[in-house]
Order: structure tokens, then sequence, then C-alpha cells
């Protein structure tokens, strides 16, 4: 992959500001894998510096081998360099043995649409179990040049007689801690004719996935590509139903640890029933650190004054820096956007050079008069 992609584009600071996401989407994803498959070798094929077989080894599974480009430096590796092997992905790999499983993990979409058969053919070499997950389209990230949706992938891998189970998504998908990606993208496929030595999964029938988009990123970054390109940022789009005013801070300014209320400030331009209120708060990476949501049924009938929706945190301990409030406002069932607003809203966090961050804050929802609302 040396000649296809240069090492500029994935320099250690590209690694680095995965490495934090990829652990602790790990952290929830590999205590499943272990015990579905219960795996004494791994190999990650696309292993960037080793974040998620540093999980794999941290939970015992020590016969642990990653694979990828040489622009990965030794010196970010997380875990030991002798455990790391330099190759080109768009090539098969000369291993002259398999593991019992086989991860690939936001890999694909960088490799040309000329090497995917041959990159799902080195995977199936290495493992009758694989743990894969690649981009989708309108996805975007650096060097994505083969964006595709799951049933490309699946028929590759189905020509192989490999099965496909769709059993993390739904385990992932309200889970803040899992990076959106992950939670979109991530099935397990396992050889046909081996699906009976892994009982646990057997249990759970497989199923053919659907096409599905993680809220989180087609909002972040699905653009209409017939706009034309601009210097400027676009304007909000602005729904005839309902407008978001404003969204407010109480206090103004915080301190890690302190209590803070997230005010949604919105009216509506027309009577409606009911409608989905989200807020994540990110950094400027994109990295989700909060992602809660709540349903509002009914909604205020007055569409002549404005209305708020408060988001209280009783303690919100993150590390000092700049994070973003992002609001959004849907239809309940996801299919209608009226406002999402992605990094509009900063917020400036103090802490001490100690403190470390809380991912799972108390928090409660209320609004400004007395409603139903259904907390998701």
């Amino acid at each position: 992959m040396a000649e296809l992609i240069l090492p500029e584009l994935y320099d250690p600071e590209f690694f680095e500001a995965l490495r934090e996401g990829s652990r602790q989407s790990a952290q929830v994803i590999v205590p499943l894998i272990l015990q579905w498959i219960q795996p004494t070798s791994v190999v990650d094929v696309g292993c960037g510096d080793g974040s998620w077989l540093s999980v794999f080894q941290s939970e015992g599974v020590n016969d642990i081998l990653g694979m990828d480009g040489d622009y990965v430096q030794s010196d970010t590796l997380q875990i030991p360099q002798d455990r790391f092997i330099a190759t080109d992905l768009s090539q098969p790999p000369q291993l002259e043995r398999r593991f019992d499983l086989a991860l690939s993990l936001e890999v694909a979409e960088h490799l040309s649409e000329e090497s995917a058969d041959r990159f799902v053919e080195s995977l199936v070499q290495l493992s009758d179990v694989i743990l894969f997950s690649a981009a989708i389209p309108h996805q975007g990230g650096t060097h994505h040049v083969n964006e595709q949706w799951p049933d490309y992938w699946i028929q590759r891998f189905q020509s192989h007689n490999y099965l496909v189970l769709d059993i993390l998504r739904d385990r992932l998908w309200e889970d803040p801690t899992v990076q959106p990606w992950y939670a979109q993208n991530s099935f397990i496929f396992v050889k046909g004719d081996r699906l009976s030595a892994y009982p646990n999964l057997k249990a759970i029938a497989p199923a053919h996935p659907k096409a599905i988009v993680h809220p989180t990123i087609y909002l972040q970054k699905c653009i209409d590509s017939s706009s034309p390109p601009t210097d400027e940022p676009p304007e909000p789009w602005a729904s005839p139903i309902l407008q978001l005013l404003d969204v407010t801070l109480d206090p103004a300014e915080l301190h890690c640890g302190d209590r803070v209320t997230i005010t949604i400030h919105y009216q509506l331009k027309a009577s409606l029933e009911s409608a989905l209120f989200t807020i994540s708060l990110s950094d400027a990476s994109g990295h989700i650190y909060l992602d809660t949501e709540i349903i509002i049924n009914p909604l205020p009938t007055d569409i002549t004054v404005p209305h708020t929706l408060d988001l209280h945190i009783e303690r919100l301990d993150l590390a000092q820096g700049t994070y973003f409030i992002n609001p959004g406002i849907f239809s309940p069932d996801w299919e209608a956007t009226y406002v999402f607003q992605w990094h509009q809203y900063p917020l400036e966090i103090q802490s001490s050079p100690s403190q470390k961050g809380l991912l799972h804050p108390p928090l409660h929802w209320s609004s400004d008069q007395t409603l139903p609302m259904d907390s998701l």
C-alpha cells in the first residue's frame, strides 16, 4: 500500500486523533467478541497503532499480530513492536498461519476498488471468523477512495462461503462511548461450515443486514454533492415546521466537575404532535463524549411563543479544552430532520491537569411546560 497511499496522510497525528475513540470502542466491543468466539489468537489487518489489539491483550489474548503500512511509526505502537508487521494491505498477506479471529475495522475504504476482492481474500485466508467494518457512501474521512454499502462487502465474503452476522449494531447503536462508524458498520463474518463450532454465535440467527446510517455520521458528514464548492460555511437549512432559536449554558463559564444546564430555545412554526430532541458533546476532531436524546409527546400547542427544553447535567467531567454542543430535532422515527447543527455552539472547560473525564455523567431533561416526555 506504500505506493498507493502517501505516508504523510497517515502520520502520527492521524493515529493519535483516533486512538482514544478506538480504545473506548474496543473496550465495549471486545468483551462481546470474547463471549461469542473465545479467540486465543487475533490478527488486525490495518491495525494502525494497535489500539484494538492492546485491548484484546489487556483481556488476556496474548497471541496478537498487527499489520499495516510502513507509515506506522514504531514509537507510536500500543502493542509490542515484535507483534507488528509492515505490509502492503492491497496485496494478500504472506503469512503461513491462521488465527482464531481477524479484524479489519474502517480500513477497506482506504484501498482502491480494484483491491477490494483481493483484500477480502486476504482476510478469509487468515481466519474463519472476521470482525469487519468499512465506511459507507458519504461517510467521509482521510483518503476514503472506496466507500460502499454493506451489501458490496457481504457479496464478496459470500463468494468465499462466509455468512454475515449482524449482531453488533443493535448493541452498539446508542452507546456514546462507541464511535458511530463502528456502531454503524460492524459485522461478523463466519465461514459457513464452521458456524457450529461457535455455539454462542449459532444461537443468534443470521439476518440479512439493512443499509442503515448512524444519525451522528449522516448529519455530520453527508453534504449535497450537487452544491457548488465554496469557501463560505453553508447556511443552516430552515425547517418550515420548527426553528432552533438558540442554545444557552447555565453557568456560562465551566470548570471540570461543574453542574451545567444546556437549554434548547425553539419555536414551532406549525402544529406538530411530537419530536425527538438530541444533544451531543464533541471535540474539534468529532469525537463524541456524550450523546443523549428524548422524545417530547405532545409538543406545546402554542406556535406564537418560543419554548425551551433543558438538559441538566449534574456533573460534567471533561478535561480542559474546547468542546461543542450539537443540538438536533427530528421526528421520533428519525425520518424527518427539523434541525441539526454541528460545531456551532462552543463550550470551554477549565480544569487542572490532574482532572480526568467522566464518560457517563448523571443527567435529566426538563421542559418549560409540564409535558409527558419519553426518555430513550
